[in-house]
């Protein structure tokens, strides 16, 4: 986390508000749907920890960027915005474990159903990367 905050702080910076936070968000997402996808073709235990820590990782660099993105466009509605925002993530934090155990069980196997765990997880960071770009942190969503 304290490397992202560094990160965007510098992204920012450099290629200005819109550009600086939509870098590290998407980015970072790109990150964590490589590593996922990485997973397919390791066989070890040593392998699989390590793409499991870049998961770790690449979400914790993106994570500042989200953060700063709901104090750039809240403006005066901040509270909303993460509120918003903290609510549809604690839905996809209670679903998940249920979805999952679905997706798992409903393999052949439970190496595939662990694959196709992986890609879901691929496939929802991939997406998240999209809107990760298409942000625009440097117009609020409403006027002051």
């Amino acid at each position: 986390m304290l490397m992202g905050g560094f990160l965007t702080d510098w992204l920012t910076q450099n290629f200005g508000l819109r550009w600086g936070r939509a870098i590290a968000m998407g980015g970072s997402r790109v990150l964590v749907a490589m590593a996922f996808m990485s997973l397919l073709w390791i066989d070890s235990a040593v392998g699989a920890t390590i793409c499991l820590s870049l998961v770790g990782l690449a979400t914790d660099l993106g994570t500042p960027a989200c953060w700063a993105m709901g104090q750039d466009i809240g403006g005066r509605h901040v509270g909303s915005v993460f509120g918003w925002a903290n609510m549809w993530g604690n839905l996809g934090a209670a679903l998940s474990p249920k979805l999952f155990g679905l997706i798992v069980a409903s393999a052949s196997s439970v190496a595939l159903g662990w694959q196709a765990a992986f890609v879901t997880c691929a496939i929802v960071n991939a997406l998240a990367a999209v809107a990760g770009f298409c942000i625009n942190t440097s117009r609020p969503i409403a006027a002051e």
